[in-house]
């Protein structure tokens, strides 16, 4: 598994962007995603883009269901 919080591909991992709750898939590629689980130094989202959204991870693997206050 990835040891840091890069985004890597990992074919078959239990740990996909799809079942974490930063991700979320491209309205035209659902194959791709996108990621909102990090945040600059000025408290602004830095969206990173997925580029296999069902056998990518990161260190910042968690399940569950992103808070509004969360993107906040």
């Amino acid at each position: 598994m990835a040891g840091n919080l890069d985004i890597v591909v990992e074919q078959g991992t239990t740990k996909a962007c799809s079942s974490c709750k930063w991700g979320s898939p491209d309205f035209v590629n659902p194959l791709k995603g996108t990621c909102i689980g990090h945040k600059n130094h000025l408290g602004g989202i830095w969206k990173r883009l997925i580029p296999d959204y069902y056998n990518c991870t990161c260190g910042k693997y968690e399940e569950g269901e992103v808070d509004f206050r969360e993107h906040v």
